[in-house]
């Protein structure tokens, strides 16, 4: 396991590494934070570029993980595999890598609990009323 920096040999040993097979753990919002907060292009631009799928993944549960008492009660924390998104069937463009960042933002988030949702929670909200509507 190896740390590649957000620049522009970690951008292109990121894709060789997808090109290859390999997989990379990346975390979109570029920060650590309570909630979701925007995410940055980055993701979409590496997997549009290596043509390689994108799983999204949602943690919830380590902002309670304190380290002196979880030797004693172990926090839950959830871990949430979503559907792949097939990055190289993406159309190219001004402004796609974004939109496919969010989109991967977005299914993050409804996976996740209401709490943690944070810069994504009016999106999945409309969509589950719009989801519900339809039913």
């Amino acid at each position: 396991m190896a740390v590649i920096p957000a620049d522009g040999e970690g951008v292109a040993r990121g894709i060789a590494i997808l090109r290859a097979g390999g997989g990379l753990g990346i975390f979109p919002e570029g920060v650590i934070a309570p909630a979701l907060v925007p995410a940055r292009a980055g993701t979409g631009i590496l997997a549009m570029r290596a043509k390689a799928p994108i799983v999204p993944v949602a943690i919830s549960g380590t902002d309670r993980i304190r380290a002196w008492r979880s030797i004693f009660r172990p926090t839950r924390v959830t871990i949430r595999f979503g559907e792949p998104i097939d990055a190289g069937a993406w159309p190219a463009g001004p402004g796609q890598a974004q939109e496919l960042t969010d989109l991967v933002m977005r299914r993050i988030a409804e996976m996740l609990p209401e709490i943690y949702r944070g810069a994504y929670a009016a999106e999945v909200a409309t969509q589950e009323a719009e989801r519900q509507a339809v039913s």
